[in-house]
């Protein structure tokens, strides 16, 4: 009785498995294919041409007092990529910490050497001066 429990845990967790992957085959299936068959809609042939009113920031014929594509400081975007960066790699910590029981001593050394490497690259993102904000921002 103990082993048809095991076997029938063992192939629910297969379906499961299988199920996510039938999913996301189908998301993907769904975003790309309409790029790959249709010429109309592909990313790398775009044959829609905008004319100036178009490409003005206002569309309602006035025109505009100055330039709304002022120039944007570098170091908001670097910000951007290592918050981005970084989230993601808590995001990877999370179930880490939530299993740390389980995984054994092998999985807390794994997880261990991916924290001394995020701790590694988040110290010299420091050194480096990428979070130091500039003094004529204000």
């Amino acid at each position: 009785m103990i082993l048809l429990n095991y076997v029938y845990f063992d192939f629910m967790k297969f379906w499961f498995l299988c199920l996510i992957f039938i999913f996301v085959l189908l998301l993907l299936c769904k975003f790309f294919v309409p790029f790959l068959f249709n010429s109309n809609k592909s990313i790398l042939k775009s044959t829609h041409q905008l004319n100036k009113n178009k490409k003005s920031a206002y569309e309602c014929g006035f025109e505009p007092f100055n330039d709304s594509r002022g120039s944007f400081e570098v170091h908001f975007h670097v910000t951007a990529i290592m918050f981005l960066l970084f989230d993601v790699e808590v995001a990877y910590l999370l179930p880490w910490l939530v299993n740390l029981k389980g995984l054994g001593s092998f999985g807390f050394w794994c997880g261990f050497i991916f924290f001394l490497i995020l701790l590694l690259g988040f110290i010299y993102e420091l050194k480096r001066g990428a979070l130091d904000w500039p003094k004529d921002l204000s």
